[in-house]
């Protein structure tokens, strides 16, 4: 399984702040899903909680992966993570795209016995990303 050579966890979060004056300003940095005015940060961690590259703030209303992409991890990502053939990968939830070097939960109702197993797996070990924006 692919868990066993995750060397970190990717995730964004949303960083709640005080209401901007102006209507243009409001409208960029207002996040629906959250219903709040927020800029947006994203971490890349190890398991046991180091901080290997931040990026952000952007504005709250943009996705995770707008985020991921303006930071350039996914042109860096595949040259620092293939060593002579042993592949190592990252973690990170349902927002961002599954790739070689990038491990993501499996969708939808109906899942095998494996990608259920593997879900839970990688749900176990994500919790560490989310402890450093607490």
């Amino acid at each position: 399984m692919a868990l066993q050579n995750c060397i970190g966890i990717i995730d964004g979060t949303v960083i709640g702040i005080a209401r901007p004056k102006g209507h243009k300003r409001q409208r960029v940095v207002y996040n629906g899903h959250k219903r709040k005015h927020a800029l947006k940060y994203q971490a890349v961690t190890t398991p046991d909680g180091l901080i290997l590259h931040a990026a952000g703030p952007i504005e709250g209303r943009r996705h995770d992966w707008t985020l991921y992409v303006r930071s350039g991890l996914d042109e860096v990502l595949p040259g620092l993570l293939d060593f002579d053939g042993l592949r190592y990968c990252f973690d990170g939830d349902s927002e961002y795209n599954r790739r070689w070097f990038m491990e993501v939960p499996f969708q939808g109702s109906i899942l095998t016995a494996a990608q259920s197993s593997f879900n839970g797996a990688v749900s176990a070990v994500r919790i560490t990303v989310e402890w450093i924006f607490k």
